[in-house]
């Protein structure tokens, strides 16, 4: 067991009341000698069976005095309110002992042990009448004297060999240094020697029915030979104690007010390992736990409150920490569901990606070679052509050299005649030359330049093509319901009843509110929803119409007066003037040259990349793109019919639904 030093408690020129002194002590001893004489002369049969646990018990009681002496630090008090309390105290333990022997009595198997522990008891109870005879203070003794005293009753008579030493305590009602007192004394006046010896056998008896301590549980201190689970664990004794050995702090009076707590281990960590002193206060500047010494030495000017203040106020900040951590963890954790989500995306996204990419590369390569192919094929084509060609040339001259060597030969027997006349008559035939073709300018040159440039052109515009549509095809994956707010209507403007149509109905206006949202001048409407972030994209039908304005602006656009729609004032938009001319909203304003003009015209945005584009639906073509664009607010889509000057522009704008190209 480790050294205990238990606080005495006194009032100025008041000794304490539960101090004791030696010669009460004796007193006490007699009258329990005297109370267990009855017993021990019922109890004298078969004792020797018992007498090795009896002395394994009584040395293991002799070394745990032994300690206990051995750590005394403060005097023994003699005085005569001491007596009285011991009296009383007294009293009370005897009728507690008469209760022991007949919860004692009752145990029939545990008598012959109850026997050996009285016959035990007794001799230390002779034992200690002549240790307790010799030590009573004396009128004029020094300290000194009764120290030597004490020391050589406990070596000479108890026979303690080990050193000892006493510490002095108040004798006088004065507080000494360390205001404590002897722990024999205590020892003694609870007389837990003769006390337990009963309580030991009691313990051996019911055993059975509590729990032997395991590994990881608290065992009790005071339980010898097979030692059971500790019930609850003592602040002021620095002790745990099983069910059996916990009972005098439940039934005794002075025991009563001690501190109990669940069964601690390290009850060592509880004391101050500078005073030895319970450790009972919080000091809030330092953040540790001290004694009541320590709190009026070195942390006297420190804000020191009771350990339960400290606890209550450390609780409290667990309470905010424990919040403040669930907060942080459920933070984490939708970040987690998001970082999934998102990746989740990505893997939708990149599949998309995937699919789209291995479907422009295998049209690209059907592409590739349908254009070779159409390649070899035109060269052969020409090549044969220029077989023939050639053919036919060359049947013409062949044709051309027999006549000549016709007329070779026809000429080459004239000459031979003799006959004058004959040959004067057939000179005029066959000196005429035949008729025959120049050849000089004749050439057979295979025309092949240009034919593989004219190729590539021709693939570079299939596979514009091809990227144009799967580019609208991507984007076309992020449409969005879009339906027109009246709210925001110009008062001349009509509305469809599904906020599909919006179109110009003339110069008569609509009695409606001139709310903050409404557009007072330029025939403009917004739509009812907003996007600030992601990708979105939606499809306007202008099939009739001369002039219109589409696009994306931003919550805080001017709405009233006259409106410039440009970047800078919130509008990306593109429109359509005088029926053919097409321009893009910039500074300075993009004029835009169209193949064809839209019948439908798709509208993407992405946010995050600032892009605005704008498409040809039918001819899966980009018409115009804002790029580089800081977007901080809601952005809405924006739609002008702009007026129907006479019903030449009376179609209205249709925001239909998309058809995504194959």
């Amino acid at each position: 067991m480790p050294p205990k030093k238990v606080q005495m408690d006194s009032k100025e020129g008041k000794p304490e009341e539960d101090l004791v002194s030696l010669a009460q002590v004796t007193e006490l001893l007699n009258q329990q000698k005297d109370m267990f004489t009855a017993l021990l002369q019922q109890q004298q049969k078969n004792f020797r069976g018992f007498v090795k646990i009896i002395m394994d018990s009584t040395n293991t009681r002799l070394d745990a005095i032994t300690r206990k002496v051995q750590e005394i630090r403060s005097s023994i008090q003699f005085t005569q309110k001491d007596a009285d309390d011991m009296k009383t105290q007294n009293v009370k333990q005897s009728v507690h002992c008469k209760s022991m022997q007949a919860d004692i009595l009752k145990n029939s198997d545990g008598l012959s042990a109850v026997t050996d522990k009285m016959e035990y008891a007794e001799g230390q109870s002779r034992k200690s009448n002549v240790v307790l005879d010799g030590i009573g203070e004396e009128p004029g003794e020094t300290w000194a004297q009764t120290e030597e005293k004490v020391k050589d009753i406990l070596v000479d008579k108890l026979k303690l060999q080990r050193g000892i030493e006493i510490e002095r305590a108040h004798r006088t009602g004065k507080p000494a240094a360390n205001n404590t007192r002897p722990i024999v004394v205590k020892f003694l006046r609870e007389n837990t020697f003769i006390f337990e010896m009963a309580a030991q056998q009691k313990a051996s008896s019911s055993s059975s029915e509590q729990h032997v301590v395991k590994p990881g549980e608290v065992p009790c201190d005071i339980c010898t030979g097979t030692r059971l689970k500790a019930l609850k664990s003592c602040l002021a004794c620095l002790e745990s104690y099983c069910e059996t050995h916990l009972e005098p702090h439940l039934t005794r009076a002075g025991l009563k007010k001690h501190q109990l707590i669940d069964p601690e281990e390290n009850l060592k960590g509880r004391v101050c390992v500078k005073h030895d002193k319970l450790l009972e206060l919080f000091c809030k500047t330092d953040q540790v736990c001290v004694c009541k010494r320590c709190s009026v030495s070195d942390h006297k000017t420190h804000d020191v409150v009771p350990l339960k203040e400290g606890y209550e106020g450390k609780k409290a900040e667990l309470g905010k920490t424990e919040a403040e951590t669930q907060q942080m963890i459920q933070k984490r954790r939708l970040k987690i569901e998001e970082m999934n989500r998102s990746v989740e995306l990505s893997k939708e996204g990149a599949d998309r990606e995937i699919a789209d990419g291995v479907q422009v590369f295998t049209a690209l390569k059907e592409s590739v070679e349908r254009s070779h192919a159409e390649l070899i094929d035109t060269i052969k084509e020409k090549q044969r052509e220029t077989e023939e060609q050639a053919e036919g040339f060359i049947k013409e001259l062949e044709q051309e050299i027999s006549e000549l060597k016709k007329r070779s030969s026809e000429v080459e027997q004239l000459s031979r005649s003799e006959d004058q006349l004959h040959l004067l008559q057939s000179f005029t035939s066959l000196n005429a030359a035949p008729p025959t073709k120049n050849w000089t300018e004749v050439r057979v040159r295979p025309s092949f330049e240009g034919t593989v440039r004219r190729a590539v052109t021709q693939l570079e515009e299939t596979l514009s093509q091809l990227f144009a549509e799967v580019e609208l095809k991507r984007v076309q994956q992020d449409e969005v319901e879009v339906t027109l707010d009246p709210d925001t209507a110009h008062p001349q403007l009509i509305l469809s009843d599904d906020g599909k149509q919006v179109q110009h109905g003339g110069l008569k206006k609509k009695n409606l509110p001139d709310n903050p949202e409404r557009f007072d001048q330029c025939p403009c409407v917004l739509a009812k929803q907003s996007f600030s972030s992601g990708r979105f994209y939606y499809e306007v039908q202008v099939e009739g119409k001369t002039q219109w304005d589409l696009g994306v602006a931003r919550e805080s656009i001017n709405r009233k007066g006259k409106i410039t729609p440009s970047p800078q004032d919130g509008y990306w938009t593109i429109w359509l003037r005088n029926e053919n001319k097409y321009s893009a909203c910039a500074v300075p304003s993009v004029r835009l040259s169209l193949t064809s003009q839209p019948e439908k015209v798709g509208v993407f945005v992405d946010y995050e990349e600032g892009l605005v584009s704008f498409y040809d639906v039918d001819a899966a073509a980009l018409i115009y793109s804002f790029t580089g664009c800081c977007f901080k607010e809601k952005l809405y889509p924006y739609f002008s019919p702009r007026p129907n000057y006479g019903g030449k522009n009376s179609a209205p704008l249709i925001i239909s639904p998309v058809n995504q190209t194959e």
